[in-house]
């Protein structure tokens, strides 16, 4: 039975382990697709307007 327990708790700790690592892998992935299309670098090609 201790080793039942052991085992849903290495599987369960590994499957979060699983989706911490994809999520973090895909934040990472968008953050470096979006840098292509900042706003930071769409508006440094705009004249500046006078306030």
């Amino acid at each position: 039975m201790t080793g039942l327990v052991i085992y849903w708790i290495i599987l369960w700790s590994a499957i979060l382990l699983l989706c911490c690592l994809s999520a973090r892998t895909g934040a990472a992935e968008r953050i470096r697709k979006d840098e292509a299309y900042s706003f930071k670098r769409l508006y440094q090609n705009l004249p500046d307007r006078a306030a």
